[in-house]
């Protein structure tokens, strides 16, 4: 795979560290996220929190939060966006997975299997953790370029 030919994707090399996210990104490939449970995700949060964007990345949507990375949708699983505290109890639920995107596990960010988030009451629970820690939370750092 030639780096050079992707452009801004040199520099996120190092933060993704996992060459496959880079290749999929540098070829353009894009799975499809579970669009149901995007619209559930999208009607809960928007009836108290104003979602100020929702981006496409890593395969699946986004949705921001106050102009911070709130929960993603993807095609099987929900990204949640949680207090570090509370990282070891939620792992004790059912369908609650470790985030290892980058083959390193990163707490105060956790995968739940859809099948887990079935119900609306399920599916709020993990919603108001992402909520409530969002309101704390930092925000990256903008980038912007010079022209």
């Amino acid at each position: 795979m030639n780096i050079k030919n992707c452009g801004n994707l040199k520099s996120l090399f190092f933060f993704f560290r996992a060459s496959v996210a880079i290749n999929s990104l540098c070829q353009k490939k894009s799975m499809a996220y579970n669009e149901k449970l995007a619209k559930r995700v999208r009607e809960i949060i928007a009836a108290t929190h104003n979602i100020t964007a929702e981006k496409k990345m890593f395969g699946g949507l986004c949705f921001m939060v106050n102009d911070k990375m709130c929960v993603g949708v993807e095609s099987e699983r929900l990204m949640v966006r949680l207090d570090p505290g509370v990282y070891e109890e939620v792992m004790e639920k059912d369908g609650c997975q470790p985030m290892d995107f980058t083959g390193k596990i990163m707490k105060g960010y956790v995968f739940v299997d859809a099948v887990a988030v079935n119900t609306k009451k399920h599916l709020d629970y993990w919603l108001q953790l992402a909520l409530a820690f969002n309101a704390k939370a930092r925000s990256s750092k903008k980038k912007y370029s010079s022209k």
